[in-house]
C-alpha cells in the first residue's frame, strides 16, 4: 500500500501511526495513575469516603484502559484501511485549491 503514496503521504501516514500510538501509551499513563491513585487511597485513608473514592478510581482506571485499547484497535484498521487512490485524490483536491480552480 504505502508504496504507491506520494514522499509526503507516506510520512504522513507514518505520523499518523505514531501519533495513534502516543494516544494509546497516554490512556495507559491515565490508567495506571487513576489505578495507583485509587489503591492509594484505599490503603492510607481509613475513612469509608476515601474508600469508596479509591474504588471509584480503580473502576475508572479500568474503563480507561479498554477505551484506549478499542480506540487503538479502531484508529489502527481505519488507517490499514486507507487506499492510494484515496491519497491521490486528496493531493489532487489540495493541488487544485491552491492554483484557485
Amino acid at each position: 500500500m504505502q508504496n504507491d503514496l506520494h514522499p509526503a503521504n507516506q510520512l504522513a501516514t507514518a505520523r499518523t501511526v505514531l501519533a495513534n500510538e502516543r494516544t494509546l501509551l497516554s490512556y495507559f499513563r491515565t490508567s495506571l495513575a487513576c489505578l495507583i491513585g485509587g489503591a492509594g487511597l484505599i490503603k492510607f485513608f481509613d475513612h469509608p469516603l476515601y474508600a469508596v473514592g479509591g474504588s471509584v478510581l480503580m473502576i475508572f482506571s479500568a474503563w480507561c484502559l479498554v477505551a484506549g485499547i478499542r480506540r487503538f484497535w479502531t484508529t489502527r484498521k481505519l488507517i490499514r484501511d486507507i487506499d492510494p487512490e484515496d491519497w491521490l485524490d486528496i493531493e489532487k483536491f489540495i493541488q487544485r485549491k491552491q492554483t484557485g480552480e
